[in-house]
């Protein structure tokens, strides 16, 4: 199977966690046997490409080219010739390589009018969706005004409560990688000729039980040492720990630290968490380490006693799959996708979002209770092996494979 991969970024250049999920899907299948073929930006400049598959960076992303969290500054006209510019590269690309299926991942930043023209030319379309891009080109009102109520505003997202699909049926194939994005599109009217929810899986390193960390004790006696990894950014809520910290201190019977393992590329939003870190009078507990690769991720864990990731809006998780396989007790919102991975009391404890002492005091449940942290530890070990890469990747090429037949 020849499959042509369309992506707005693409390893080594990545914001987050899903760009590099793409290049390791790539490498995987074509392990399996596949040929794969890569169209994505040209955004981080010339890369060496040795995955042994083509790559080619030849579409400009609709941002900025230094730092893509800043406005692009672009004037109409600029913006529909570099918009007619991707499209022909695309139609070029799809001539000389002539793959049996699309494979789209994330198209931020790109004009959502190329899904319509692959959609054309006669191979099948599958749609990897992973995040709004979609929803956010074809509906960006409807898309800012559910950010403004249900990501920084009060408002819970409820299925339920939204739209549901009404609009024409869409040629493309989706594979959704939650559940909860499946029913974000539907819920804005997106109605598909066929979809399937294949949740996103990591590899997992094998450790023997007796290895895990004991959770019942702290790392160090009488000092609490919480996490957060991630992006240091205003959606994944590090503010939300650092306005929280103020009242676990308060609350403990521990000393606390926190320790924050992240890219901080978001300039100006680091700027406003270092005002917030110093006006909460904890900048002394407060720590910053570079982002680590998966490898070291584990040990990471293991040096902490809680993990907190208090996202405002999160489709699903990698990182907090790595963090309940490697058994430290988590607190989560219980936003997006967070839900099927984090069980309430059973894999770690869920919050309500833009709460920071309902955090506070999930944080101090579990640190006053051992053998809590002991059950959360030993469950979320054994829940997390439900979401392997390898688990995904088998799904994914029997939905590609029976795209084409």
């Amino acid at each position: 199977m020849k499959i042509g991969v369309v992506s707005n970024l693409f390893p080594p250049f990545s914001i987050g966690g899903y760009e590099q999920l793409c290049g390791k899907v790539c490498n995987e299948l074509a392990a399996l046997g596949h040929e794969i073929v890569v169209l994505t930006s040209t955004y981080g400049g010339a890369a060496s490409d040795t995955n042994g598959y083509v790559v080619e960076r030849r579409l400009k992303l609709l941002a900025n080219e230094y730092d893509i969290y800043q406005p692009f500054r672009a004037d109409p006209d600029e913006r529909a010739s570099i918009t007619n510019a991707n499209r022909l590269t695309v139609s070029d690309f799809q001539r000389r390589h002539q793959p049996d299926l699309w494979f789209l991942w994330n198209l931020f930043f790109l004009d959502d009018g190329i899904v319509d023209d692959l959609s054309l030319l006669g191979q099948p379309v599958v749609l990897f969706l992973t995040d709004n891009w979609l929803i956010a080109a074809r509906q960006p009102n409807a898309m800012g005004q559910f950010f403004a109520r249900c990501v920084h505003g009060s408002e819970q997202f409820s299925p339920d409560a939204q739209r549901k699909g009404d609009g024409a049926v869409m040629k493309q194939r989706a594979i959704f990688g939650s559940r909860f994005m499946h029913d974000l599109y539907e819920s804005f009217g997106f109605n598909f000729e066929y979809r399937v929810v294949v949740h996103n899986g990591v590899d997992l390193p094998t450790v023997p039980p007796e290895l895990f960390v004991p959770r019942t004790e702290t790392r160090e006696p009488g000092r609490l040492k919480i996490l957060f990894a991630g992006r240091v950014v205003d959606i994944k809520g590090p503010q939300l720990i650092v306005a929280a910290l103020p009242l676990i201190r308060a609350r403990a019977s521990q000393t606390v630290s926190l320790t924050i393992v992240g890219d901080v590329q978001d300039k100006t939003f680091a700027s406003r968490l270092n005002e917030e870190i110093a006006a909460s009078g904890c900048a002394d507990l407060i720590s910053f380490r570079e982002p680590v690769s998966e490898a070291v991720l584990l040990q990471v864990f293991n040096d902490h006693d809680i993990y907190v990731f208090p996202s405002l809006y999160e489709p699903f998780s990698l990182t907090l799959i790595h963090a309940i396989g490697a058994g430290i007790p988590t607190v989560a919102t219980n936003v997006g996708g967070n839900d099927e991975i984090v069980m309430d009391g059973e894999t770690g404890v869920l919050f309500h979002k833009n709460s920071p002492s309902e955090l506070a005091d999930a944080v101090v449940r579990l640190a006053e209770d051992g053998r809590l942290r002991s059950r959360i530890s030993h469950k979320g070990r054994h829940v997390a092996r439900r979401f392997t890469f390898r688990r995904m990747i088998r799904r994914i090429e029997n939905e590609l494979l029976r795209a084409i037949r």
